[in-house]
């Protein structure tokens, strides 16, 4: 029998291990300049846009902060034009309800004179009757 080496497969497995890197190594070929260029033109070419893309984003923000701002001072202006307008709000308010007051008052007063008119000529269809009963008060002895 032949005695075993144990360092023999150790060799066989870098040999093939070398074998595999020399392989590895003729087939890789570094970038040609023309490819290099054009990965670096890509590059930057993405680089840019990413500044561009920053720069519209900062824009944008400070436009909405420009547009919140006018928002909230013409909302401000709003509000401050209606509180100087309570005043003349008011006096519409108080000049119509006085105007109601008045009409009321004028058809309270109507109504009155009517039922004025109503008591006087049923006084004077009986004031004949009441004459009458007056005189016989009067004349009358058993009072």
């Amino acid at each position: 029998m032949t005695p075993v080496n144990p360092s023999a497969g150790t060799n066989l497995a870098l040999r093939f291990q070398a074998g595999i890197f020399f392989v590895l190594a003729l087939s890789y070929a570094p970038p040609k300049a023309d490819e290099a260029k054009a990965v670096d033109d890509t590059l930057q070419r993405l680089l840019d846009a990413e500044m561009r893309a920053e720069k519209i984003a900062q824009t944008a923000e400070a436009e909405q902060g420009h547009i919140i701002q006018a928002a909230l001072k013409e909302a401000q202006a709003e509000d401050e034009r209606f509180i100087a307008r309570v005043p003349d709000l008011h006096r519409g308010y108080i000049a119509k309800a006085q105007e109601r007051a008045e009409q009321t008052v004028a058809e309270l007063k109507r109504r009155y004179d009517e039922r004025h008119v109503q008591l006087r000529n049923m006084a004077e269809e009986r004031e004949g009757e009441a004459l009458a009963a007056a005189f016989q008060v009067l004349i009358s002895p058993e009072l």
